[in-house]
């Protein structure tokens, strides 16, 4: 992936002015898979905003106190908020506390920066509560949601900001949806139907409507093993199976995400899709 260039965000391409008491108030999305990126982004455009100084092209200068306290993570009118608890959710609460920081006035010169990193780890409720806060932004704010799966957020939060895209990398899934994935596999080779049974409950319970995560994981676990297959590889971690297998699994993972696209049961398309998997001679090594 190509890192942005210094230049890619200036004040003239995110229309960010210094406005005085008139206010700026502005929600970006930026997106893309390298999630240390965009944090390190997300810092260099807050400080293009806040930076004291006078001309345009010097900011963000370096050398101010704005700057240096965004160098030293002092600055205080930053908020950071991610995911957490088991579920990696960022829940309703943490959006509403959210909002009664940004309700409060900065000073003199400066801003309010609030940053969602992995902002596509909302659910619907979560997401509802943060379009208030586009829809009637409090003044001299700028959001900034972090996002490798934008296609995750709902279209009207989507269409309140403006998407800056860093690049298509494809992006490596979570370790809590990898982990699932390999214990649904185990399970479903040393417990046969029981194992079936008992863990699509449990996917379909803990992910609700949202599996596209889980999926997205099954998906990305089968295609590192169709591709050291293919080169004969061998690694101490990751999947074992003849080519005929991963791909028909494969084919089985495409199917059950195109059902679930069409709101077919979700339990009735994991209990299906372990099923055929169940028959395969897949294994997570």
């Amino acid at each position: 992936m190509t890192c942005p260039t210094e230049d890619r965000i200036s004040i003239a391409d995110v229309h960010l002015t210094h406005q005085g008491s008139a206010g700026y108030t502005h929600s970006m999305m930026l997106k893309g898979s390298n999630r240390d990126l965009l944090i390190n982004e997300a810092r260099r455009i807050a400080s293009v905003l806040i930076c004291q100084a006078q001309e345009p092209v010097q900011r963000p200068c370096g050398h101010c106190a704005h700057c240096r306290q965004m160098m030293s993570n002092v600055y205080p009118y930053w908020f950071e908020i991610a995911p957490q608890g088991a579920a990696s959710l960022i829940r309703i609460g943490q959006i509403r506390e959210l909002r009664t920081k940004l309700m409060s006035k900065a000073g003199e010169g400066q801003a309010k920066i609030a940053v969602l990193t992995d902002a596509h780890r909302m659910r619907d409720e979560s997401q509802n509560s943060l379009l208030k806060i586009l829809e009637e932004p409090p003044q001299d704010t700028l959001m900034l949601l972090l996002t490798g799966r934008p296609q995750d957020l709902l279209p009207t939060v989507r269409s309140r900001c403006r998407i800056i895209d860093y690049g298509n990398e494809k992006l490596i899934p979570e370790q809590t949806e990898l982990d699932l994935v390999g214990d649904v596999i185990r399970a479903i080779r040393s417990q046969g139907y029981r194992g079936v049974f008992d863990k699509a409950a449990f996917v379909e319970g803990s992910r609700k409507k949202s599996l596209q995560g889980f999926f997205g994981a099954l998906e990305y676990l089968l295609r590192n093993g169709m591709v050291e297959s293919l080169c004969r590889m061998e690694k101490e971690s990751g999947t074992a199976a003849s080519s005929h297998d991963l791909i028909e699994a494969l084919n089985q993972v495409w199917l059950a995400a195109y059902l679930m696209e069409r709101n077919v049961n979700a339990l009735l398309v994991l209990e299906n899709l372990f099923l055929k998997l169940k028959k395969l001679d897949i294994r997570v090594i």
